[in-house]
């Protein structure tokens, strides 16, 4: 797993809290221990250091003591190390009822998430961050010594100075450290336009796109078959195969004379090269 050097900010984490994956589109992965596995929709993670990351095509949603929900939108990446969450890289909404804050951190600094809806971006290229408060009013400590709240229902964007490359930062007293930048404009989002801002996977889409796929692997029909493949199945007692040709057709069916472990009321398909 590859750490950022972050910087050190005050304020409440999220501690040792219970979480677990509430639901998930398509293939979002998980690294722990410098292991990567799939996850699963009810999986609990009972580990206070690790890695999510989702691609194009994916997106996880993560409950934290049943009262605030993250999703990790696509081509993103999440991390908790120790307790504290990070947003290394793309898009993420929340939805809290919590009674205490919890921090979300950022590159260029922290977003206080209290009993709110929001999203945030961060673009590690262009080391620009952007927030949104979808319900009530947004709190975050970005590039300014003292926090500031963003309003219901707009975004503004925070692009950082860079040096070498990397998010520039003031040193002040106490050793507390801020983001150099400049915030832009507030920009409100009508409400007609929130489900496109969202940027939510479309899920029927993907699915759409999968049965396509696999639809395309299939050249024989009604079963699916591929090339040399087989289909057995009983007919009044009997066991009978066809095989999947070259122009994607079933051939007549065959009785086989022992019956085989493959032959069930139903077609059963399976590889059969060496049979053919």
């Amino acid at each position: 797993m590859k750490y950022l050097g972050m910087i050190c900010f005050f304020g409440l984490t999220a501690g040792a809290a219970e979480f677990q994956i509430k639901t998930v589109v398509g293939r979002p992965s998980i690294e722990v221990e410098s292991k990567s596995s799939q996850l699963k929709a009810k999986q609990k993670l009972n580990t206070n250091d690790f890695e999510i990351s989702t691609d194009d095509k994916s997106e996880v949603s993560i409950v934290i003591e049943e009262k605030l929900e993250l999703i990790l939108l696509r081509d993103s990446i999440l991390q908790n190390q120790v307790g504290r969450w990070f947003l290394q890289k793309g898009a993420i909404l929340w939805k809290s009822s919590l009674d205490r804050s919890f921090v979300l951190q950022t590159r260029v600094g922290e977003i206080v998430i209290e009993k709110s809806e929001g999203r945030a971006v961060w673009d590690a290229e262009k080391a620009s961050l952007e927030v949104a408060a979808l319900q009530d009013v947004q709190r975050i400590n970005i590039g300014v010594e003292n926090p500031f709240k963003i309003e219901a229902m707009t975004y503004q964007k925070f692009q950082a100075d860079r040096v070498n490359g990397e998010p520039a930062f003031d040193l002040l007293l106490k050793g507390k450290k801020f983001a150099r930048g400049v915030w832009g404009e507030v920009v409100k989002i009508p409400a007609k336009d929130l489900k496109k801002y969202l940027g939510r996977v479309d899920v029927k889409k993907i699915v759409s796109e999968q049965k396509l796929k696999e639809a395309a692997v299939w050249i024989c029909k009604k079963p699916n078959g591929q090339y040399k493949d087989c289909a057995y199945s009983m007919q009044k007692a009997k066991c009978f195969k066809s095989f999947c040709n070259a122009q994607g057709q079933w051939s007549p069916p065959e009785e086989v004379l022992n019956i085989v472990p493959a032959c069930a009321k139903k077609s059963v398909v399976k590889n059969c090269q060496n049979e053919i």
